[in-house]
């Protein structure tokens, strides 16, 4: 994503592209039909070995509503533990998976709700009792349908108090104890946590999940 200021003043931009090329996103910017709130211009440059002339296409993009939907979800779930924003969660899980898979991943999140956080679900509801580590759970689910990264900032510690405040990026479940995420600190060490004692930090643009 280039912002207007970069393709349309920077000398490093103005140095790999012609003005004619400049003025085709002008086009595109400026046509009538084109909100900057709905949609963006993307240029796409391929480079050829041997010397061939790179190739620049334009094209015209809507943003994705389910993946803007999905993060507002994240940060409803991980700032507070109301019911509704558990239950936008378990909606939006259910949209953005097939069917089956959809209906998998949310009887496992059911299932650990109980075991794991002991929490319930209420008599004719399909969605548990809202919880800290309960919905930093599902909210991590949710930033890794979106292959993005859950930053985190390690709290509430007491075994480790070394560690509150320390940052980091959950990395899974630690495999030796489902309980648990794996959590790889900034320093490269990675440390085995509870839910409840990681709290999501945005640092500035979400990122795309590491390898």
């Amino acid at each position: 994503m280039i912002p207007r200021s970069v393709w349309d003043e920077d000398t490093r931009f103005l140095d790999s592209h012609d003005d004619i090329m400049r003025e085709q996103i002008r086009q595109h910017f400026g046509r009538s039909s084109f909100c900057p709130n709905e949609g963006y211009v993307r240029l796409e440059t391929m480079h050829y070995p041997q010397g061939k002339p790179a190739l620049s296409v334009f094209s015209w993009r809507i943003f994705d509503p389910m993946i803007i939907l999905g993060a507002a979800i994240v940060e409803a779930l991980t700032a507070a533990t109301k019911a509704e924003d558990l239950a936008d969660a378990f909606g939006w899980l259910e949209t953005s998976y097939p069917i089956r898979e959809a209906d998998q991943i949310l009887q496992d999140i059911r299932s650990r709700s109980v075991s794991v956080y002991s929490s319930i679900i209420p008599h004719g509801s399909s969605v548990p009792v809202s919880s800290h580590a309960l919905n930093n759970e599902v909210a991590y689910m949710i930033f890794r349908c979106l292959d993005l990264e859950f930053s985190v900032r390690l709290t509430g510690l007491r075994g480790a108090v070394r560690l509150n405040s320390r940052q980091g990026a959950i990395r899974g479940l630690d495999p030796a104890n489902h309980e648990r995420f794996k959590v790889l600190l900034d320093d490269g060490t990675c440390v085995s946590v509870k839910a409840v004692n990681v709290a999501l930090v945005r640092r500035g643009k979400y990122k795309r999940r590491s390898p």
